[in-house]
């Protein structure tokens, strides 16, 4: 798939793609990169066609594909959401003959393939054309394998933990930055498995430390967007530096940006609690923050804040603010107290514990 992406890049475009995958946005970046490196300069207008795969025919497609460039430079025929490739399940399952043999009866799904096919033993060298795919294609028939022996099939899928980590580091790097792991840790944590936002909050990051070349954990927690698990760091953070001035201030400016929200305060803080003492104990049997990250299903730069915040609180002390935050919770639901004294008295109580360096 590297090799594919240099030759793009390159401007080695193959006169056939057929792009495919759970991943929209991947295939959107292949078509852009596709379109931004046909010589010469890009691609016209006057030369550049956009279908629907659901309501163009074959054979219209391969018309436009044979045309010659209008002023010289290259064709580029795009038809996105094609059905043609899809195999038809419900049939399949009562198959008995060769999927080979059944390729050419009316085509796939009841579309005329054949003059596409046709096409492919002798593609127009002046034309590009890619078509996406919806749905996955059935590798098995002879159109998949045609056209991929004369073109280009790429799959796309969305990356997960380590593989998404690196493609998000090589966005920054193909902009000249240089960013650490806490920082890739930090985006990946706040954004999720969505490519279209983790590339959004990468693009604002990039953009923001325009003029430096080395991209801090300052600086990204100074521009990503936050989300609950962000806003609750910073005031679990006041609470385990024993600043009670702090997370009274933070609380009560979260109370006024969000008004009843205690109670969702207080799960966050309560689980905030619950995963530093998990973390604790793990460190103490001496297990590693990836094996941790493992195991109890957080993402890693949750682990190494747990880890450090944990250090200053004894497992007794994490216990005993729970026990704390169950109080508030029981108290909130029966007396008739107010939401947010009974959690100012709480996170008092707690940043009054001994401080404790593990």
């Amino acid at each position: 798939m590297t090799d594919i992406w240099d030759k793009i890049n390159q401007g080695q475009i193959a006169p056939l793609y057929l792009l495919y995958g759970n991943e929209t946005f991947l295939i959107d970046e292949a078509v852009r990169a596709i379109v931004a490196n046909i010589e010469p300069g890009g691609c016209s207008e006057w030369n550049k066609d956009i279908f629907s795969g659901e309501s163009v025919k074959p054979a219209e497609v391969v018309a436009a594909a044979r045309l010659s460039p209008f002023l010289g430079g290259r064709r580029l025929v795009i038809v996105r959401n094609i059905p043609w490739f899809t195999s038809d399940k419900s049939k399949e399952e009562d198959q008995t003959e060769s999927v080979e043999d059944t390729d050419t009866d009316d085509a796939n799904n009841n579309y005329d393939l054949m003059p596409l096919m046709d096409y492919l033993a002798d593609p127009n060298p002046d034309c590009c054309l890619v078509m996406i795919s919806k749905g996955t294609p059935d590798k098995r028939r002879s159109p998949f394998k045609v056209i991929n022996k004369a073109g280009v099939a790429m799959e796309f899928i969305t990356p997960k933990g380590g593989e998404r980590n690196i493609w998000l580091n090589k966005r920054f790097t193909a902009a000249g930055k240089t960013v650490r792991r806490d920082v890739i840790d930090y985006i990946s944590m706040v954004a999720g498995d969505n490519l279209s936002f983790l590339a959004m909050e990468a693009d604002k990051l990039i953009y923001y430390c325009y003029d430096q070349k080395v991209i801090t954990l300052a600086d990204a927690q100074s521009v990503i967007s936050q989300n609950s698990t962000t806003v609750v760091f910073a005031l679990t953070d006041a609470v385990v530096a024993k600043n009670s001035a702090l997370a009274l201030q933070i609380l009560r400016q979260l109370l006024q940006q969000e008004p009843k929200s205690e109670q969702k305060l207080l799960a966050l803080l309560a689980t905030q609690f619950r995963n530093m003492l998990c973390v604790s104990d793990m460190k103490r049997q001496g297990y590693a923050n990836g094996d941790i990250s493992g195991k109890l299903a957080l993402h890693p730069y949750v682990v190494e804040k747990c880890a450090s915040s944990g250090h200053n609180f004894t497992v007794v002390q994490l216990i005993k603010a729970l026990d704390i935050l169950l109080a508030v919770d029981i108290a909130g639901k029966s007396s008739g107290q107010e939401w947010h004294d009974l959690l100012e008295i709480a996170l008092l109580r707690i940043c009054s514990f001994h401080v404790h360096r593990g």
